[in-house]
């Protein structure tokens, strides 16, 4: 990769990744821990499930979310402003059960993406959860 479609892909990157506040989580009430497992691309936690709500959490450590109440997540890899750039992002939404612990991996192979959202167990099993596919607008709180 030349210089130049390096400068590109990261000023697009950062524009994408910059546009999210960071997360704030909730320091009382019911709670549920996430973890967000990807090597590249970007993760946003959501409780309003709208572009002011939208928050951008740390990647690879626990966080907290409340608890019995819906949380939307997007998670994605987007250089599609670039020549020969994709876009593979998808949205779910799931709700989270009180002193548990989850997962979210993003897995992105090729042009081809997919998410795994697990609970994790104290006995070190991990059990997948069914989530809620939501579609994603990129256009709609970035652009």
């Amino acid at each position: 990769m030349d210089m130049k479609k390096l400068l590109l892909t990261l000023y697009f990157l950062v524009a994408v990744i910059g546009c999210a506040k960071p997360y704030l989580p909730p320091s009382e009430g019911s709670l549920a821990s996430i973890k967000f497992i990807n090597e590249k691309g970007f993760n946003h936690i959501d409780t309003g499930n709208s572009c002011a709500t939208r928050r951008q959490p740390e990647v690879g450590q626990w966080l907290k979310v409340r608890a019995n109440k819906p949380v939307w997540i997007e998670q994605g890899f987007d250089t599609s402003q670039l020549p020969y750039g994709i876009a593979c992002v998808i949205g779910y939404r799931f709700t989270p059960e009180e002193n548990t612990r989850y997962e979210a991996h993003y897995i992105l192979n090729g042009v081809n993406c997919h998410i795994e959202l697990y609970e994790i167990l104290d006995s070190g099993k991990n059990i997948n959860i069914t989530m809620e596919i939501q579609p994603v607008d990129l256009k709609a709180c970035w652009y």
